[in-house]
């Protein structure tokens, strides 16, 4: 196992199985490290690059069309990103990086869940913007879960957005993995225990309004969930995000991470998901694509 590393782990996997059977390390808001204004709003340290290098593969994308133009570019609330350079960061820059690193290390298989940061009146554009990279073949789009070999050295379209029209005519199934109704399942069911079940695709858990204790507690109960056979979430896709906000992201995944690093860690199983998490560092993201090992 020593080989493995954050560059090439999907490469040592050789069964043939769906992504769902996998332990994919994923990061909340990705695309948040120079995110501007406030650090209230920071939910990750690392770049794009430096994530995917480290060997996240899961990568949870807001988007926001321009005022006066089309361009899609990557928020999280009211904020815009930068990249290292100090430019807006845009889903054309995230494609290209993705499409870079593939091709460097065609053995992996890189997940886009893009969603849109707003009420819903950017979904159209958003649609239309992700439906040019559909059908130049940059995004692997159709509305089922793959294996892993079939979508090695591509991207995968994870949809959070709606079936808006579009130039391109696609059709629904060609829009990626369809998970639109995550944000209203999760809204109308804030008492949930762990899982929310969204459009017969995902268990999802993703409660984020609460103190990193109980945030803590919730993902000890998601896990044993995840490795009951018996258990929906244990024989289905599971996503579940470490991500919190009370008092900021920063805070509650030092307290988080600290846990899920230690020795007697919660990820010591067979079975972690897609496993989305703050403030990814190399130690922890490598903790949880091992376990698949």
């Amino acid at each position: 196992m020593g080989d493995i590393n954050g560059a090439n782990w999907m490469g040592e996997i050789k069964e043939h199985c769906e992504l769902s059977l996998l332990n994919i390390p994923g990061t909340h808001d990705c695309g948040t490290k120079n995110v501007e204004n406030s650090k209230k709003l920071q939910c990750q340290s690392l770049s794009i690059q430096e994530q995917m290098n480290i060997g996240v593969r899961y990568f949870d994308i807001r988007c926001a069309a321009g005022s006066k133009d089309s361009t899609q570019y990557i928020k999280h609330s009211s904020a815009f990103c930068r990249n290292d350079y100090g430019d807006l960061l845009t889903i054309d820059e995230l494609i290209n990086t993705g499409k870079t690193f593939l091709k460097h290390h065609p053995t992996e298989a890189l997940i886009y869940q893009i969603k849109n940061e707003g009420d819903g009146s950017n979904d159209s554009r958003l649609c239309n913007h992700i439906g040019k990279y559909i059908a130049n073949g940059s995004l692997w789009a159709q509305d089922r879960i793959p294996c892993l070999d079939e979508v090695r050295g591509k991207i995968v379209l994870v949809r959070r957005f709606t079936d808006k029209e579009n130039d391109y005519s696609l059709p629904r199934e060609r829009l990626g993995i369809n998970l639109s109704s995550w944000d209203s399942e999760c809204f109308f069911k804030k008492d949930w225990n762990t899982f929310v079940h969204v459009n017969d695709k995902a268990w999802v858990q993703d409660r984020y309004t609460v103190k990193a204790g109980e945030k803590y507690e919730l993902l000890k109960r998601a896990i044993d969930e995840m490795n009951d056979s018996s258990s929906n979430p244990g024989s289905g896709w599971a996503i579940c995000l470490s991500s919190c906000m009370n008092p900021t992201p920063f805070d509650t995944a030092c307290e988080i991470n600290e846990k899920l690093l230690a020795g007697a860690s919660i990820l010591n199983v067979k079975k972690v998901g897609t496993f989305v998490v703050d403030f990814a560092s190399e130690a922890l993201i490598r903790k949880i694509y091992m376990t698949n090992f």
